[in-house]
C-alpha cells in the first residue's frame, strides 16, 4: 500500500518510512499498530479503520483488501465449520453494520 502511494504522489518510499517514528516495529496483532499509536510508541501504523475508530485515532486510507474464508471440503459439515458458513451467508451484514471501514460487499 505504502508503495503505491508514495509511487502515485512521486515521492521516495525510503524516505517517507525513514521519518516515521517506529516505522520498522513489526506487530504481533492486528489492533497493534494502533494501539502503539495511541500509546505515543510510533508515529503511524497500518491497521483498521474499526480499530482505529475504537481507540479514538485519525485514519488514512491507503486501500482497500478483499477477505474471502475457506474451509477444507472434508470438514464443511462440521457444527462447528457449518455454523460458520451459516452466519457468513446470513449474519454478515449485521455483524459488520457497526465496524467502520467494513462493507460487506
Amino acid at each position: 500500500a505504502l508503495a503505491a502511494i508514495t509511487d502515485e504522489r512521486g515521492v521516495d518510499r525510503h524516505e517517507v518510512t525513514d521519518a516515521i517514528h517506529g516505522w520498522d516495529r513489526n506487530a504481533r496483532a492486528f489492533e497493534s499498530p494502533a494501539r502503539s499509536v495511541a500509546a505515543g510508541d510510533v508515529d503511524a501504523g497500518l491497521g483498521l479503520r474499526a480499530t482505529a475508530s475504537k481507540l479514538d485515532l485519525g485514519f488514512v486510507p491507503v486501500g482497500t483488501q478483499q477477505v474471502r474464508a475457506f474451509a477444507a471440503a472434508d470438514r464443511t459439515e462440521k457444527p462447528a465449520v457449518a455454523a460458520l458458513g451459516e452466519e457468513l451467508e446470513t449474519g454478515l451484514d449485521d455483524a459488520l453494520a457497526g465496524l467502520d471501514g467494513f462493507d460487506p460487499g
